[in-house]
């Protein structure tokens, strides 16, 4: 997840039971970054291991404001689950790996 979320979220996420949904955050609060500095989009992929090339940003809504300043992300507006799959299987190269 790449999110604007105050220093609380790690907190929030553990009160609301969700902490065990996310394996990475890059979260402004921790970082010296914010959305859309390209700086956050480029601490995602390497806190999974990967280049910015490589990686996928989804989102559930069209920014109206900014495009993610990171030109090596490809980014798609997510409206539904299947269209997700549908985005994975047209851009990740093993798609089974991501279904496990």
């Amino acid at each position: 997840m790449i999110t604007n979320a105050t220093d609380r979220l790690d907190a929030d996420l553990a009160a609301a039971g969700l902490s065990a949904h996310y394996d990475h955050i890059a979260n402004s609060s921790k970082l010296d970054s914010a959305k859309p500095d390209r700086e956050i989009f480029a601490a995602a992929p390497q806190m999974v291991g990967c280049k910015a090339s490589e990686a996928v940003l989804s989102m559930t809504v069209k920014p109206m404001y900014w495009p993610p300043r990171n030109k090596a992300l490809r980014w798609f507006t997510i409206k539904n689950s299947q269209q997700c799959l549908q985005v994975l299987a047209m851009h990740c190269n093993d798609l089974t790996l991501l279904l496990k």
